[in-house]
């Protein structure tokens, strides 16, 4: 796990991936703002795949945040908060997914996995390795463990902090189930509160 993120911050920052970045901004950089979002929207799932898969370091997902006002706009100068950017279309925003968040809540589904103890190898060792015999919610990772260990513990006392116990947060997240899946985007609403108010 640490390999594979020592990889992605090594990866944004390769020149290679910086000067194909540095073509395709110049070419949408000709688009209209109209059709950079459209296409921004489309584009969003991409990423998805490795903000579910394990925890992105803030480096590259301030990177990818960065890339992405300049795909908005069309330059570096924003001309509105990403915060108001990041909204649903509903409050005025273009309903963008904040990267940092949205991270944290696709990575709940693991969180969820661990709780409800998912019939799955990686679930079981998990349980075995790290918990021993503790439940997800009681747990206190070590300075040893995994960093995606270490981020879960972190999601899951984001989570936590929004409720009076560990009751309510686990009610919460069973509501939360669509077709017997934790949905993500409900989780991001209740992790995006903060972020939308600008709490730190």
């Amino acid at each position: 796990m640490l390999f594979k993120q020592d990889f992605l911050f090594s990866l944004a920052a390769h020149p290679t991936i910086t000067h194909h970045t540095t073509m395709a901004q110049n070419t949408i950089g000709r688009w209209s703002q109209a059709r950079r979002s459209r296409m921004f929207l489309n584009i969003e799932g991409v990423h998805s795949f490795w903000l579910q898969a394990l925890p992105i370091p803030k480096t590259v997902l301030d990177r990818i945040t960065s890339i992405c006002r300049i795909f908005l706009w069309g330059c570096k100068f924003a001309r509105v908060a990403w915060a108001d950017i990041c909204l649903p279309k509903e409050e005025g925003g273009l309903g963008i997914h904040d990267n940092r968040v949205w991270n944290s809540a696709l990575l709940a589904k693991t969180l969820w996995n661990i709780h409800i103890k998912k019939d799955n190898l990686w679930v079981r060792w998990i349980h075995g390795v790290y918990l021993n015999g503790k439940g997800v919610w009681e747990f206190t990772p070590h300075k040893r463990d995994s960093q995606l260990i270490k981020k879960i513990a972190r999601i899951r006392d984001q989570i936590l902090s929004h409720f009076a116990n560990i009751h309510d947060a686990v009610t919460f997240l069973n509501g939360c189930q669509i077709n017997g899946k934790l949905s993500s985007a409900k989780v991001y609403n209740l992790l995006g509160m903060k972020v939308m108010f600008g709490i730190k």
